[in-house]
């Protein structure tokens, strides 16, 4: 292939390479994620039909690659679509939406071969660390507009250079020298995996981003996640209340754990790299009694809005957080108890709900509200996931806002 330039383009972010088959866009040699967009778009279109993005990355040789697909069409129908993913779609994702990627080789006669990797030979030079398929709709129509597809893969083998198109990102991993993630989003139609949809409309996620408090940035108190918390609880006055009433022979009403109130969220880390990060409870939004009051509590076998009764956890994935409701949980977490008491005092009431739950997936950091416990938890020999229990107290009769309450709790027989 002649490589002598035809034109050549300079600015601030990038320049640009016309060879006789078509130009290429070379992005500066900092970091350059397309995906600095305005809110609600996916997918920033910076290229013509002629162009493709261009990264070198070393000198140390190796593949050449060129990853990503451009798209077909033009989606027409909609200007905003919410996408929602749901356990069948993570479990059905079709080969044909895996990252396209694509070697380059020079043969004999100075030409260059193009030859598209199987999905073999792309594990062997990449590590998937993501494959999500969300079903995206029409606001207000129940019909499919297409499904967004999310690729995330770190590199395992240096490459000296890297083609891609628009949808793809690409910046260094902080874990790995010398490695790289590569994240790819498109817009693949529901019956033809090979349409890829141009839309440039807002897309809104089932559930809303996180806010700054929970950004990863900031300054949250943090601490490694332990495997227990005896010496935590050993701390508090409910467990030596609870130890004198085991030591009267559980004569009496029985000590119940409360809630320790504290400014803000806390993090912890179950382990430095792999894993989701979480977070986990909710804020409380109305209080009820005094500190010196004493509410007695009962078991409680009323019929309640099992959704309002679960943990509240949201999954950053990237650069969105989601929050996981009754059809998704199972997939990142399985409930080993639960259990509702009723607590009141004269005319003043609301209900305890203490939930544990196990992890199924690897867990990186766990950010949570008070009444939140976060343990480390073994899930294979290289990773951790965790194991939490939530206490929250909630107001049924108020639309299940969160309770705030500081008084004892004592459960009667």
């Amino acid at each position: 292939m002649n490589s002598s330039f035809g034109s050549q383009r300079h600015g601030p972010k990038w320049r640009m390479l016309c060879l006789p088959d078509g130009c290429v866009k070379f992005d500066r040699a900092e970091e350059y994620s397309p995906l600095e967009h305005e809110p609600g778009r996916e997918i920033a279109y910076d290229l013509s039909s002629s162009l493709i993005h261009f990264r070198f990355l070393n000198d140390n040789g190796g593949p050449v690659v060129e990853v990503g697909s451009k798209w077909t069409q033009k989606y027409m129908e909609a200007s905003e679509v919410t996408c929602h993913i749901s356990a069948g779609a993570r479990l059905d994702f079709k080969t044909e939406y895996h990252l396209r990627v694509s070697t380059t080789q020079v043969v004999t006669g100075g030409n260059n071969v193009k030859a598209e990797l199987t999905l073999n030979q792309l594990n062997d030079k990449f590590k998937v660390v993501r494959n999500e398929a969300y079903e995206c709709k029409p606001v207000g129509m129940n019909k499919v507009a297409f499904i967004k597809v999310v690729n995330k893969l770190e590199t395992k083998v240096d490459l000296s250079a890297i083609f891609y198109t628009d949808g793809v990102s690409l910046w260094k991993s902080s874990a790995s020298p010398g490695a790289y993630f590569i994240r790819e989003v498109k817009f693949v139609d529901s019956q033809d995996p090979k349409t890829i949809y141009k839309f440039e409309g807002n897309v809104k996620n089932k559930f809303e981003k996180s806010t700054d408090r929970f950004d990863e940035g900031s300054s949250i108190e943090e601490e490694r996640a332990q495997v227990d918390s005896t010496d935590e609880d050993q701390k508090q006055m409910w467990y030596k209340d609870y130890q004198a009433w085991l030591a009267r022979g559980k004569s009496g009403y029985e000590p119940l754990e409360d809630i320790r109130y504290t400014p803000g969220v806390k993090s912890k880390i179950v382990q430095q790299f792999s894993g989701y990060n979480i977070r986990v409870g909710s804020e409380w939004v109305k209080e009820i009694g005094e500190k010196r009051q004493k509410f007695v509590c009962v078991e409680d076998k009323t019929q309640y809005d099992e959704l309002e009764l679960l943990p509240k956890i949201d999954v950053y994935q990237d650069y969105d957080l989601y929050a996981l409701d009754k059809d998704t949980m199972g997939d990142y977490f399985k409930i080993t108890s639960k259990n509702v008491l009723k607590c009141s005092k004269n005319h003043q009431s609301f209900i305890r709900v203490r939930t544990e739950l196990v992890g199924k997936a690897a867990i990186r950091r766990v950010y949570y509200w008070p009444g939140v416990k976060a343990f480390s938890h073994k899930l294979s020999t290289s990773h951790n996931t965790v194991r939490l229990v939530e206490l929250k107290y909630l107001d049924p009769a108020d639309g299940y806002k969160v309770v705030k309450f500081e008084g004892t709790l004592e459960k009667r027989p």
